[in-house]
Parts: structure tokens; C-alpha cells; sequence
């Protein structure tokens, strides 16, 4: 039996998951940790990752489920040690499946996720400054103006346009601002580590946090 703990931001979703896995027999659902396995929205998922891969010797192995598969999200979820990255909307047969792989101890994308992170992994990364002189384009400032904003020569942004532009495969400004909205190359200034308020369900605390006190008190 692989014991199975829902922590997610909606009350809802959490107690239909929570129903839902008890379909399997392999399955078993948990209402507070210990856990093998944390079932948990991007941003509850996330924070229990990387507050747990210093505590136990076997924490429970985290998949999350996402409403996004911008690059930055997914590389960000599997540094901080996540092990399943699916999309909102999947099929509860796939999120099964990825409860049982990442219990085997393998990572677990959904197809949609792989691709877009093979994607990144074929794209040569941008240098510090060239991220910088991508922001300032997004952001919708002209050559002269991100010139000024660095304080460096418009040459200078022109080159680092130039291997934006090769590296995205894009011929115009316009372009390249599609492909960064598309792949959500760029973390967002005001996204940081999310810290979920404490939330309960039928009296037991579900924050990462929460849930995360739970698993080192173990």
C-alpha cells in the first residue's frame, strides 16, 4: 500500500482527490503525515519539497499539480525537490500512475511538462546580462532605453539582441516577447518561494508548512 496525503489550497479539490484515490486499492489516503507520497497544488507542493529534503532519511516523495508549465515553474519545483510535475486538468488515472513511479523513486512529467522542458534543456541559456537586456524588451523599453537602464552602449545591446534573438530562433522583437510569454521563460519579479497561509481541513492543519512540522516530528 502506498499511503497518499492531499494538501491543496482548495478545500474542494482536496477532498475529491482525497475520495477519488480511494478508487485504487494500491492506494491508501491519508489524513495527516506520515506519508509515502504528498499530493499538492504547485505552491503547497513546492515549499513541503524544499522544507523536507533536509529532514527525515525518507521523506515522502512530492508530485505536484500545476496550473502552469512555464520553464521557470518546472525547473524551479524540481530543484527545490519535487519529484511529479502534472497539469491541472489530468486524468486521475495519470496522477495515479505518477503516485506509484515517483513511490519506485523516478521522476514523474506529465507530456506536456517533458516537452516543454526538453525544450529548454535543447535551448542554449542566456548570460546574466542577456536575461537582463530579455526582461527590459518584454517590459517593452527600446534599444536606447534598456541602453540607459544598464548603462551601457546601445552596440552593446544591439549584440546581446542579436543572441537573444539566435538562441529564441525569433527574427523581431515582437517575436521574441511571444516565445518568453509562451515558454514562460522569465520568473516573474514579484514571484517568490510561497509561504501558504495555514489552512485546516476537518481540523487538521494542511499548510507545507504544517504538514511539513508534521513529517520531522516523525
Amino acid at each position: 500500500m502506498i499511503k497518499v496525503l492531499v494538501v491543496h489550497d482548495d478545500p474542494i479539490i482536496q477532498a475529491g482527490l482525497s475520495v477519488a484515490f480511494g478508487r485504487y486499492p494500491d492506494l491508501e489516503v491519508q489524513d495527516a503525515a506520515p506519508a509515502d507520497v504528498v499530493v499538492a497544488d504547485y505552491a503547497n507542493g513546492v515549499d513541503m519539497a524544499a522544507r523536507i529534503a533536509h529532514g527525515p532519511s525518507a521523506p515522502p516523495k512530492v508530485v505536484v499539480i500545476a496550473e502552469s508549465d512555464r520553464e521557470w515553474e518546472i525547473r524551479s519545483a524540481l530543484e527545490r525537490g519535487v519529484r511529479g510535475y502534472l497539469l491541472a486538468g489530468c486524468a486521475l488515472d495519470a496522477l495515479a500512475a505518477a503516485v506509484r513511479a515517483v513511490h519506485c523513486g523516478v521522476r514523474h512529467l506529465s507530456p506536456q511538462v517533458a516537452v516543454r522542458l526538453a525544450d529548454s534543456l535543447s535551448s542554449e541559456p542566456f548570460t546574466a546580462r542577456e536575461e537582463e537586456v530579455l526582461r527590459l524588451l518584454v517590459e517593452g523599453l527600446s534599444n536606447k532605453a534598456i541602453a540607459n537602464r544598464l548603462e551601457i552602449a546601445a552596440g552593446t545591446v544591439k549584440s546581446h539582441m542579436k543572441s537573444i534573438f539566435d538562441k529564441l530562433d525569433v527574427q523581431s522583437r515582437v517575436h521574441a516577447v511571444a516565445v518568453v510569454e509562451k515558454r514562460g521563460l522569465l520568473m516573474r519579479r514579484s514571484a517568490a518561494p510561497d509561504v501558504v497561509p495555514p489552512r485546516t481541513w476537518r481540523g487538521i492543519p494542511r499548510s507545507a508548512a504544517h504538514v511539513a512540522a508534521h513529517i520531522h516530528a516523525e
